[in-house]
Protein backbone atom coordinates (compact mmCIF):
# COMPACT_ATOMS: atom_id res chain seq x y z
CA UNK A 1 0.00 0.00 0.00
CA UNK A 2 1.25 3.41 -0.89
CA UNK A 3 0.04 6.96 -0.56
CA UNK A 4 1.99 7.77 -3.74
CA UNK A 5 0.12 7.77 -7.02
CA UNK A 6 1.17 5.32 -9.73
CA UNK A 7 0.58 6.42 -13.34
CA UNK A 8 -0.91 3.98 -15.83
CA UNK A 9 0.75 4.88 -19.13
CA UNK A 10 1.27 1.51 -20.84
CA UNK A 11 -0.84 -1.57 -21.45
CA UNK A 12 1.60 -3.53 -19.29
CA UNK A 13 1.02 -1.11 -16.37
CA UNK A 14 -2.75 -1.44 -16.87
CA UNK A 15 -2.53 -5.23 -16.89
CA UNK A 16 -0.45 -5.17 -13.67
CA UNK A 17 -3.01 -2.85 -12.03
CA UNK A 18 -5.95 -5.08 -12.97
CA UNK A 19 -4.05 -8.12 -11.70
CA UNK A 20 -3.29 -6.29 -8.43
CA UNK A 21 -6.95 -5.43 -7.83
CA UNK A 22 -8.14 -8.82 -9.16
CA UNK A 23 -10.25 -7.03 -11.80
CA UNK A 24 -12.28 -5.56 -8.90
CA UNK A 25 -13.60 -8.94 -7.70
CA UNK A 26 -15.34 -8.44 -4.32
CA UNK A 27 -15.15 -4.65 -4.68
CA UNK A 28 -17.71 -1.88 -4.89
CA UNK A 29 -17.80 1.67 -6.15
CA UNK A 30 -17.94 3.90 -3.08
CA UNK A 31 -17.58 7.37 -4.56
CA UNK A 32 -17.41 9.20 -7.90
CA UNK A 33 -16.44 12.84 -8.29
CA UNK A 34 -16.01 15.00 -11.36
CA UNK A 35 -14.02 18.20 -10.97
CA UNK A 36 -13.99 20.85 -13.65
CA UNK A 37 -10.68 22.59 -14.23
CA UNK A 38 -12.58 25.81 -14.88
CA UNK A 39 -13.43 28.35 -12.20
CA UNK A 40 -14.69 31.88 -11.60
CA UNK A 41 -12.37 34.14 -9.61
CA UNK A 42 -13.44 36.68 -6.99
CA UNK A 43 -13.65 39.39 -9.67
CA UNK A 44 -16.19 37.33 -11.59
CA UNK A 45 -13.80 36.41 -14.41
CA UNK A 46 -14.20 32.90 -15.82
CA UNK A 47 -11.23 30.70 -16.67
CA UNK A 48 -11.02 27.27 -18.27
CA UNK A 49 -14.74 26.92 -18.88
CA UNK A 50 -14.14 24.53 -21.78
CA UNK A 51 -11.13 22.76 -20.23
CA UNK A 52 -11.55 19.01 -19.74
CA UNK A 53 -12.63 17.75 -16.34
CA UNK A 54 -10.94 15.25 -14.03
CA UNK A 55 -12.62 12.31 -12.28
CA UNK A 56 -11.91 10.63 -8.96
CA UNK A 57 -13.19 7.13 -8.16
CA UNK A 58 -13.04 5.49 -4.74
CA UNK A 59 -13.42 1.72 -4.66
CA UNK A 60 -13.69 -0.37 -1.50
CA UNK A 61 -12.51 -3.97 -1.65
CA UNK A 62 -12.73 -6.95 0.69
CA UNK A 63 -9.15 -7.95 -0.20
CA UNK A 64 -6.54 -7.30 2.48
CA UNK A 65 -3.93 -6.16 -0.05
CA UNK A 66 -6.16 -3.61 -1.84
CA UNK A 67 -8.87 -2.41 0.57
CA UNK A 68 -9.16 1.20 -0.64
CA UNK A 69 -8.40 2.06 -4.26
CA UNK A 70 -8.36 5.67 -5.40
CA UNK A 71 -8.30 6.22 -9.17
CA UNK A 72 -7.85 9.60 -10.85
CA UNK A 73 -8.63 10.16 -14.51
CA UNK A 74 -7.09 13.35 -15.92
CA UNK A 75 -8.79 15.09 -18.83
CA UNK A 76 -11.91 12.94 -18.75
CA UNK A 77 -13.09 11.93 -22.22
CA UNK A 78 -15.99 9.57 -21.54
CA UNK A 79 -18.02 8.38 -18.58
CA UNK A 80 -20.90 5.90 -18.69
CA UNK A 81 -22.55 4.48 -15.62
CA UNK A 82 -25.70 2.52 -14.92
CA UNK A 83 -26.15 1.73 -11.23
CA UNK A 84 -26.66 -1.80 -10.02
CA UNK A 85 -23.92 -3.70 -11.85
CA UNK A 86 -20.97 -5.58 -10.42
CA UNK A 87 -17.59 -3.98 -11.09
CA UNK A 88 -15.94 -7.15 -12.27
CA UNK A 89 -14.69 -8.46 -14.58
CA UNK A 90 -12.95 -5.17 -15.34
CA UNK A 91 -10.86 -4.66 -18.44
CA UNK A 92 -8.51 -1.83 -19.31
CA UNK A 93 -6.67 -0.44 -22.29
CA UNK A 94 -4.01 2.14 -23.02
CA UNK A 95 -4.07 3.17 -26.68
CA UNK A 96 -4.13 6.27 -28.88
CA UNK A 97 -3.41 8.66 -25.97
CA UNK A 98 -6.43 7.33 -24.10
CA UNK A 99 -6.66 5.24 -20.93
CA UNK A 100 -9.92 3.31 -20.55
CA UNK A 101 -11.39 1.16 -17.79
CA UNK A 102 -14.50 -0.91 -18.43
CA UNK A 103 -15.80 -2.08 -15.07
CA UNK A 104 -18.31 -4.68 -16.22
CA UNK A 105 -18.74 -7.22 -18.98
CA UNK A 106 -20.82 -4.67 -20.89
CA UNK A 107 -19.13 -1.32 -21.71
CA UNK A 108 -22.57 0.34 -21.77
CA UNK A 109 -22.89 -0.24 -18.00
CA UNK A 110 -19.74 1.35 -16.59
CA UNK A 111 -16.86 2.87 -18.54
CA UNK A 112 -14.37 5.66 -17.83
CA UNK A 113 -11.71 7.01 -20.17
CA UNK A 114 -9.31 9.92 -20.06
CA UNK A 115 -5.92 11.19 -21.17
CA UNK A 116 -4.21 9.88 -18.04
CA UNK A 117 -4.99 7.49 -15.19
CA UNK A 118 -3.25 7.19 -11.86
CA UNK A 119 -4.08 5.24 -8.75
CA UNK A 120 -3.02 4.57 -5.20
CA UNK A 121 -3.89 1.84 -2.72
CA UNK A 122 -4.64 2.95 0.83
CA UNK A 123 -5.11 0.92 4.02
CA UNK A 124 -8.13 -0.47 5.81
CA UNK A 125 -8.18 2.55 8.13
CA UNK A 126 -9.60 4.52 5.18
CA UNK A 127 -12.63 2.21 4.88
CA UNK A 128 -16.02 2.68 6.47
CA UNK A 129 -19.24 4.53 5.99
CA UNK A 130 -17.36 7.85 5.95
CA UNK A 131 -14.30 7.07 3.81
CA UNK A 132 -11.14 9.02 4.59
CA UNK A 133 -7.88 9.48 2.72
CA UNK A 134 -4.43 9.21 4.25
CA UNK A 135 -4.21 13.00 4.30
CA UNK A 136 -7.41 13.26 6.33
CA UNK A 137 -6.27 10.62 8.82
CA UNK A 138 -2.87 12.29 9.28
CA UNK A 139 -4.51 15.66 9.96
CA UNK A 140 -6.64 14.26 12.82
Amino acid sequence: MSSEYIVIDTQEAMDRFLWLVDSFHDALLREVGIVSRGYVDTDGDMYGDVAPSDMRLIIHSQFEETPYIEIIFRELKEFKWIDGYDLEPAKGSVANDLVTLVFSSNPKNFLVSGKQMEYRILGRDCLGKQPRTVEQIQSE
